[in-house]
């Protein structure tokens, strides 16, 4: 019975320092700056359809919605994510950040 608490106990408070510490990363992770836009277009074929300046200008709604410098919690990914999938020569678009504080773009292009 009293090994059996205190494991409980040890688990638990485990448990707590986890979440601690998690609350603390995401919150310490939302207020840090957009650094840089890491863009990875992926090509069907040879052909690239699309180019980085225009990534660029998708996802800052032509010049309206800059995304550099924002804290990272405030980008809406789904957001980006939606601009991007809306141009005719993509067919899906991720967008992430990372822990450096770059916003990570990967695309496949429609294929023709």
């Amino acid at each position: 019975m009293k090994r059996s608490a205190k494991n409980i106990l040890i688990i638990g408070g485990s448990s707590l320092l986890l979440l601690i510490m998690i609350g603390f990363t995401s919150v310490k992770n939302a207020g840090r700056p957009i650094h840089d836009v890491v863009i990875d277009i992926e090509q069907k074929e040879g052909n690239y359809f699309i180019d980085k300046p225009e990534v660029l200008s998708l996802l800052n709604a032509q010049n309206t919605d800059y995304v550099l410098g924002l804290p990272i919690g405030e980008v809406d990914l789904k957001l980006l994510e939606n601009r991007l999938e809306a141009h005719a020569f993509i067919e899906d678009a991720q967008v992430a950040y990372d822990l450096r504080g770059n916003l990570l773009v990967n695309i496949d292009q429609s294929k023709p």
